[in-house]
């Protein structure tokens, strides 16, 4: 669908303000709509052009129709896409609350970031990561089963670096394990605890 002068003012992206309450001006190159705007997963292999390491980017209504050279209702359509297909995790980030935004899947390892992550005192971050993760525990390699009566394998969030080690809550150090593989993990290192016996016994599989 082309888009004139005339349709941009009747967007309201003439004159309009940023969410950072600067004037906003509206891309005067566009005609159409990018090709890979039909597409969520095209859309979101752009939209990783824009974040960090750790796939994480500001997620202001305003900062991605900047970004991505579209008007803000079509970015608002977008982010509202990308996100009901698990493809995005929108949360509110830091002290300030700041609008963020994870790109599931698409974080380099080794990586860093100055935006702060999402919360794993979450329901949603968690299960933004099981799915991420394939429901599947990183420690055994067994799937995860959030409410069975069996306690022990629902899912939870291990930190590959250990807290107490200097790891980071950034979703490159983050990973889906049952409860009972991450307790009796503690601080070890993966590769002396994953495949090993303590796997089986932490599980009630032993012997």
């Amino acid at each position: 669908m082309a888009y004139s002068t005339r349709c941009w003012q009747r967007f309201g992206d003439a004159g309009t303000t940023s969410d950072k309450g600067e004037p906003h001006v509206a891309p005067k190159t566009l005609d159409v709509m990018p090709e890979w705007s039909s597409s969520p997963a095209a859309t979101l292999a752009e939209l990783r052009k824009f974040a960090d390491d750790e796939a994480l980017m500001p997620w202001q209504r305003g900062h991605v129709a900047d970004v991505l050279h579209i008007p803000q209702p079509q970015a608002a359509g977008l982010m509202t896409a990308v996100a009901e297909r698990g493809l995005v995790l929108p949360y509110l980030g830091g002290s300030a609350q700041l609008r963020l935004a994870y790109l599931v899947g698409e974080e380099r390892p080794g990586g860093s970031s100055i935006l702060p992550p999402p919360s794993i005192q979450s329901l949603t971050t968690r299960d933004c990561y099981a799915r991420r993760d394939g429901w599947l525990c990183h420690l055994c390699g067994r799937k995860t089963r959030d409410g069975y009566d069996t306690p022990r394998e629902w899912s939870s969030l291990d930190h590959l670096v250990p807290r107490s080690e200097g790891g980071s809550d950034y979703p490159s150090n983050i990973k889906t394990a049952h409860i009972s593989c991450n307790k009796a993990r503690r601080v070890r290192p993966v590769a002396e605890f994953a495949g090993s016996p303590l796997t089986r016994i932490a599980e009630g599989r032993w012997p």
